[in-house]
């Protein structure tokens, strides 16, 4: 089992950014969806903290206890793609893996996620 306390993820509405390239040379404006420098940064930040990758092969069971930073009012969904992104790599191979997560959102403190990782049994 591996337990981790990471720093508070950027919430999914800050993570990605979208860019539309205009129409050009009779091709259909499109949009373009990318991780934003908050994103980049959180990655940045799991991995310095991680350390080495311990890669878990096969299915995964996580469990998370979010603390957030204040008692602003946040929906707890909107920090998992951040976290299980920026974990891809580094405790498994792809979040495909994850076969049980269960997330708990505590009361208000320093603002940090501790995450627990098993290999499903």
């Amino acid at each position: 089992m591996k337990t981790m306390k990471l720093p508070w993820p950027p919430s999914v509405n800050n993570y990605w950014r979208t860019r539309v390239i205009p129409a050009k040379n009779g091709k259909r404006a499109r949009a373009v969806v990318y991780v934003a420098d908050e994103g980049k940064d959180f990655k940045e930040e799991v991995r310095r903290v991680f350390g080495s990758p311990a890669l878990i092969d096969g299915p995964v069971d996580m469990t998370i206890v979010a603390v957030p930073p204040d008692g602003k009012r946040r929906d707890i969904d909107n920090i998992l793609k951040a976290l299980l992104d920026a974990l891809q790599g580094l405790l498994y191979h792809n979040d495909n893996q994850i076969v049980h997560l269960e997330i708990t959102k505590a009361e208000p403190g320093d603002g940090y996620v501790e995450v627990k990782c098993t290999q499903h049994s």
